[in-house]
């Protein structure tokens, strides 16, 4: 997140002029809908960080796709399945391969991130000694940058524009092996925790 450098968006760039750039999901934080907040911008780069979203209209960059009803005697869903859209139009091709190397299992993170709420405060001083708490070990990090949540989530599959099926390992084994992924557009489909989102829907 800090190579990524968060902001508010600043002035000349409009609201519509980022939807039509990443889509309707341009911004996956909790200013969704609330058209008076401002809206975070990424102004650095970091290898594996991408944002949710795309340059194409038709698809969200994170919906449900099902959530299951709770098993008998539990009180959370007994599935909760998702979808991700990952654009790689601005990957270089080394970078797009290791995304297109994400299998079944897989585990990533998604942040939330609003750049309104950045304390921006410098990391707090490691007691008395002239030197600050490293960013892995500073408690205020979420703070100082955003950060309004993280969490999980398993692949189950990945596909390209195509419909191919790009996690699938038979692929691998076809004659000719596993063809070139088409267009620059990645759909995950993903396995995210049922506890925590039921204590997400109830607010907790």
């Amino acid at each position: 997140i800090k190579r990524m450098r968060p902001m508010p968006q600043q002035d000349g760039y409009t609201e519509d002029s980022l939807n039509d750039y990443y889509g309707n999901s341009f911004n996956q934080d909790e200013n969704i809908g609330n058209d008076e907040s401002p809206k975070t911008e990424f102004q650095g780069w970091a290898r594996m960080g991408l944002e949710l979203g795309t340059n194409k209209l038709d698809k969200q960059g994170l919906r449900l796709i099902r959530v299951d009803p709770p098993r008998l005697g539990e009180s959370v869903p007994a599935s909760v399945i998702a979808e991700l859209v990952l654009d790689l139009r601005h990957c270089a091709t080394s970078l797009a391969a290791e995304w297109d190397e994400i299998g079944e299992f897989d585990n990533l993170f998604l942040v939330s991130v609003d750049a309104s709420k950045m304390t921006g405060a410098p990391a707090p001083m490691m007691g008395r000694k002239d030197r600050r708490v490293p960013d892995e070990e500073d408690f205020t990090f979420p703070e100082r940058y955003g950060i309004q949540a993280v969490r999980g989530c398993m692949v189950l599959e990945v596909r390209d524009e195509a419909g191919t099926i790009l996690s699938d390992p038979a692929l691998s084994y076809e004659e000719g092996g596993r063809p070139d992924p088409k267009g620059k557009r990645r759909f995950l489909r993903v396995a995210l925790d049922p506890a925590q989102y039921a204590a997400d829907a109830l607010g907790r």
